[in-house]
């Protein structure tokens, strides 16, 4: 059977609730800018890119048609609002992060047919569960290095990084830094923020935040390095 995954609540384990269609395996949209020049045939086309060079999409709609034939019409509205990830059956391997933006009358359309359709907002890169699992290295000196690659998109990974004290990591020659690091310090490249538990660090890290670029990637570390956590956030159009 069909279902989906949101909010954390499986709609296999709803009572009554059937999943009638899932989203195409479709792509988000390129943004482009299209405009037109007196006297020349076609538009002139522009791309947007990002900070990294990699194309800019738009946000991608996935909608989802269900039928409940329950009338416990509080639980569908609390598990289908906010954001949160979205799991489709039909590509377990990955999560899209969603949202849904608009309000749903539940109660009415249960009335009146038990059938509605549900627009999920999504983020248009789609996140391989693979992709969540740390890469773990344990150093054996103060200078190394290590090459990881990336068979999808471009990727921002977030970095937990034991040691004591200025640590140095450099992938593809672009340099991040860290000081006076006390145990650890992890790093997000996604939130775009540098911490330590609850504590922000922003003021210990200097240079850009860390990106894994499709295909070879060689990262080296110096300083006192006991242990380094990399979740990759492997992602795909």
């Amino acid at each position: 059977m069909s279902y989906i995954i949101f909010n954390n609540k499986n709609s296999l384990d709803i009572k009554g609730l059937y999943i009638n269609s899932l989203p195409t395996l479709d792509s988000p949209e390129r943004r482009v800018t299209k405009t037109q020049v007196v006297g020349r045939s076609g538009d002139l086309r522009v791309i947007e890119s990002d900070e990294y060079g990699e194309d800019v999409y738009n946000s991608i709609e996935k909608q989802v048609q269900i039928t409940y034939v329950g009338s416990n019409y509080d639980l569908i509205k609390n598990w289908l609002k906010g954001t949160s990830n979205l799991i489709l059956s039909n590509q377990p391997d990955r999560y899209w992060k969603a949202s849904i933006d608009n309000t749903i009358p539940v109660e009415y359309i249960i009335e009146q047919v038990n059938t509605f359709t549900i627009t999920f907002s999504c983020y248009p890169y789609a996140f391989l569960k693979v992709g969540d699992t740390p890469i773990i290295y344990t150093p054996t000196q103060n200078t190394w290095e290590t090459i990881i690659m990336n068979k999808y998109n471009l990727s921002m990974p977030r970095l937990k990084i034991y040691g004591q004290g200025d640590i140095g990591v450099q992938i593809n020659r672009i340099e991040t830094d860290f000081y006076n690091v006390d145990q650890y310090i992890e790093c997000d490249s996604d939130l775009q923020q540098c911490y330590r538990g609850t504590q922000n660090m922003g003021m210990n890290m200097s240079g850009d935040f860390p990106v894994l670029y499709s295909g070879e990637n060689i990262i080296e570390f110096t300083g006192n390095i006991k242990e380094v956590q990399i979740i990759p956030r492997w992602r795909v159009l």
